[in-house]
């Protein structure tokens, strides 16, 4: 179904936020990235799963402080969402995939919302 937007893990490295179904998804993987096996993609959880986006909010910055990372882990040994990180000159935020594809809803093809391979 078209226009229920969607995250995909595609393999073990790369995310793709999607309107489209997991086979033209993958159909236009295929063709415009690199070859993928459709029965390796996860359909993810938008509001358990995330990713770390960069952030320019004072109170994220505030909250970081002289420190390099503020993280916090749930009692699943997960990644709480609000954690906070420098890197590279950068601050990032770890955020719902719901939260990260409001940042950018109105696309029409498949983007990488996350990757292993910067």
């Amino acid at each position: 179904m078209r226009n229920e937007i969607k995250v995909l893990k595609m393999n073990d490295y790369e995310w793709y936020a999607t309107k489209w179904s997991i086979e033209e998804t993958n159909k236009w993987y295929k063709e415009n990235i690199a070859e993928n096996d459709i029965e390796d993609i996860v359909i993810c959880n938008l509001d358990k799963h995330g990713v770390w986006c960069p952030t320019e909010d004072e109170k994220d910055i505030e909250k970081l402080k002289d420190t390099d990372k503020v993280i916090r882990i749930d009692d699943e040994h997960k990644l709480m969402f609000g954690n906070l990180i420098k890197m590279d000159g950068a601050v990032y935020k770890y955020i719902s995939l719901r939260e990260a594809i409001l940042k950018n809803a109105d696309f029409r093809e498949p983007y990488c919302i996350a990757s292993t391979e910067w």
